[in-house]
């Protein structure tokens, strides 16, 4: 009997062994798969024998430990290794990696996680695993703001119409050097250069918003009736009251730099600093095209 276990004892810890080398050779085996995560094999105590209790100590008697035989080894569990892979470009637009914690959602005849990104384009232009499983994400609405909770199959519609949507705000942002040196000059802003849609040569205060574009005739108006601009910003430590301006068929030129020169506050009837330009808002002819000129906004010379 005592034979028989001991060979048993000793076979348990071949076997658990075996086991682990075919997990080390299946790491070796998908070293070039995409996306594999490798495992490693942990393995545990089997239960132990009891051959002779022990003994608390006493007054008479130091005591014993108790006699205990093992009976060999098991696999605990096999562990996966999800530390983070190297990603590498493939030169393939569909083909993705993810960079931390997560799965793409794979949809066949189940539902599948999988870090392996190399997709690709079926006939309905829909994305797709290597195995044919839909690739899912939360969907947008007619808004086109992401709707979460709700599953779709991704689907890239290469070369289909879309609707084209107007750039709605712009939000711009700095920070002066607070230990620089007092501005003597004043701050000066010139817009791209301008031209007349119809051709009629540079613009001019009279010019309609809505005969303005950025490039010569026949061009594209860059204004369109009922476009509202919004100016905000801050002055002397506090924000400044947002100043709104509405294109109409009338508006003009001039119409809108007076609205920049009141919305930004620039007091004109303040002499600057020599060399410095004269504060308010101007349209200027370019000095190399007579069909172009620019909106320059100059702003007051800055005090401590």
């Amino acid at each position: 009997m005592a034979l028989t276990s001991a060979l048993f004892t000793g076979l348990s810890g071949l076997d658990v062994n075996q086991t682990r080398m075919n997990v080390v050779g299946n790491n070796i085996a998908n070293v070039n798969t995409t996306a594999f995560k490798g495992s490693n094999a942990l393995f545990t105590p089997q239960f132990y024998v009891t051959d002779a209790g022990g003994a608390a100590p006493d007054s008479n008697f130091g005591g014993s430990n108790p006699s205990q035989r093992g009976l060999g080894v098991q696999v605990a569990t096999i562990e996966k290794d999800f530390s983070q892979g190297s990603i590498n470009a493939t030169g393939k637009s569909t083909d993705m990696a993810i960079e931390g914690p997560g799965f793409f959602i794979a949809k066949g005849a189940d539902t599948h996680y999988t870090r392996d990104g190399a997709f690709t384009l079926n006939a309905n232009n829909q994305l797709t695993t290597s195995n044919g499983e839909f690739v899912q994400g939360y969907g947008v609405d007619g808004n086109y703001k992401v709707v979460p909770g709700k599953l779709q199959n991704v689907s890239i519609p290469l070369g289909a119409s879309s609707l084209a949507q107007p750039t709605l705000n712009v939000t711009m942002e700095g920070n002066l050097d607070s230990g620089g040196k007092i501005a003597t000059g004043a701050s000066v802003l010139n817009s791209q250069l301008l031209t007349s849609a119809s051709g009629a040569g540079a613009p001019t205060g009279a010019t309609l918003l809505t005969n303005v574009a950025a490039t010569a005739a026949p061009a594209t108006p860059l204004f369109t009736t009922g476009q509202v601009f919004t100016l905000s910003g801050k002055k002397g430590g506090r924000d400044t009251p947002a100043e709104t301006f509405t294109v109409t068929a009338a508006s003009t030129m001039q119409d809108l730099t007076n609205f920049y020169q009141g919305a930004l506050g620039i007091n004109t009837t303040v002499a600057p600093p020599t060399g410095a330009p004269i504060p308010g808002t101007s349209i200027v002819a370019d000095t190399v095209d007579p069909n172009a000129a620019r909106i320059v906004i100059s702003g007051n010379a800055g005090k401590d």
